[in-house]
């Protein structure tokens, strides 16, 4: 496995190369400060991955990255050293094409990089065998309509596209579970509710969904429902998971407990989580809708789910909204 670097500074790219190549079983093909070389380096030495510093986005503007994406045509993962102070900028980099966010507090401490490695591992042996591409219910007798949806990779601007085609008061609770690390929880929350209509907020464990409002799952723990109808956090679950929040206990969970009408979603992502319980849900009655392999940055989740028979309608992410509006007014029409 082969990785590119993209650094604001020639010698950082050094010593990126040397860390992560004494860390994990691969080798940086080549390092380069200037972004636009990126597309004649790969022609030269192909790679699997590029890795680009958070700063040439801040540089030459989050438009940037994309562009970079398509020049060499391969999944970018983006670094960030002080999330603090770079948050805001990683979560552009996530709508402007990036597989992932990690941090690297120190370039020069090898202890630093234990989360950039793993995250690289993983999607670098996932992408293999996945096809890749260049937010309280008030004590009623009447639950609203619920809209949930499940995500991984190339999520937040999935779900930030549909969250901006809905209306502000829309009259269902959306509460969503993106794979994402617990210290990029509440930076999503705020990046979320700068495109969203309605307020978005990280959900808690007792609260009870309200309509025209959207919650977001910790990055940390499983969102579960109990069988009152409140939320729940669980830190491990019966079956052992991989995942965080685990999208298919989540779907399960709301298909055993939810009393209402309900629609959910499952989009772009490595893998299969998600797939049995979209399908659960489905057996169910739930409406149940897969991302189309067009829109996705990464098919895997969304390809499960079609191979399940878990998915009520494929659409791509442009037409996801409509859907929604039209699920909502079915609600209106059948008491």
């Amino acid at each position: 496995m082969n990785l590119g670097i993209v650094v604001s500074h020639a010698r950082m790219g050094q010593t990126m190369r040397r860390l992560i190549e004494s860390l994990m079983p691969c080798k940086v093909a080549w390092t380069t400060a200037f972004a636009d070389h990126a597309k004649e380096l790969t022609a030269k030495n192909p790679i699997d991955l590029l890795l680009v510093d958070v700063r040439i986005v801040e540089l030459d503007g989050p438009e940037s990255l994309k562009r970079l994406s398509a020049l060499v045509g391969v999944p970018v993962v983006v670094f960030v050293e002080d999330l603090d102070k770079q948050g805001l900028l990683a979560f552009e980099a996530l709508a402007h094409g990036a597989l992932d966010v990690a941090t690297v507090a120190d370039i020069n401490l090898s202890e630093s990089y234990k989360e950039l490695t793993g995250k690289l591992k993983r999607l670098l042996a996932l992408s293999s065998a996945a096809n890749t591409r260049p937010s309280k219910l008030a004590s009623a007798p009447k639950p609203p309509p619920l809209i949930l949806i499940g995500a991984s990779t190339g999520g937040p601007l999935a779900i930030a596209s549909i969250l901006a085609g809905l209306p502000k008061g829309t009259p269902a609770a959306i509460v969503i579970a993106q794979h994402v690390d617990e210290k990029f929880s509440k930076g999503l929350a705020d990046w979320l509710q700068m495109r969203s209509k309605m307020p978005v907020a990280l959900a808690e464990s007792g609260e009870r969904l309200l309509p025209a409002h959207v919650y977001l799952c910790r990055g940390d723990r499983h969102l579960l429902l109990n069988a009152d109808g409140s939320l729940l956090y669980r830190a491990n679950l019966q079956k052992e998971s991989s995942y965080l929040p685990n999208i298919d206990a989540f779907f399960e969970s709301f298909a055993t407990h939810w009393s209402g009408k309900g629609l959910a979603i499952l989009l772009t992502g490595m893998g299969s989580d998600g797939a049995q319980g979209l399908k659960f849900l489905r057996e169910k009655g739930w409406n149940t809708i897969a991302e189309h392999q067009d829109s996705c940055v990464v098919y895997g989740m969304p390809k499960a789910a079609v191979s399940l028979g878990a998915a009520e309608e494929v659409l791509s992410l442009h037409q996801i909204p409509l859907s929604i509006l039209t699920f909502l007014k079915t609600c209106e029409a059948v008491p």
